[in-house]
């Protein structure tokens, strides 16, 4: 599941696929700037985190750090 959330001030969500439209791997849905943000759900049976937030504290992924579309992996597959 992603949900894009425009900022308060600049709403510049631009989405290119229709709502519940299945994406495959390293497919584009959409763009998004100046201060909105992306919240991505997956099951968390089947995924772990690739990318910790900075809200985690994690000091390898510091605030502000760019997700570049088609190249970053933000989640890998659970083996089971």
């Amino acid at each position: 599941e992603v949900c894009q959330i425009s900022g308060a001030l600049a709403r510049t969500i631009v989405p290119w696929l229709p709502i519940d439209s299945k994406v495959r791997r390293g497919q584009r849905y959409g763009m998004i700037r100046l201060g909105s943000r992306v919240d991505v759900r997956v099951p968390a049976s089947k995924f772990k985190p690739a990318v910790v937030s900075a809200e985690d504290g994690n000091s390898q992924f510091p605030k502000g750090q760019f997700v570049q579309a088609g190249s970053t992996i933000i989640f890998k597959p659970v083996k089971k």
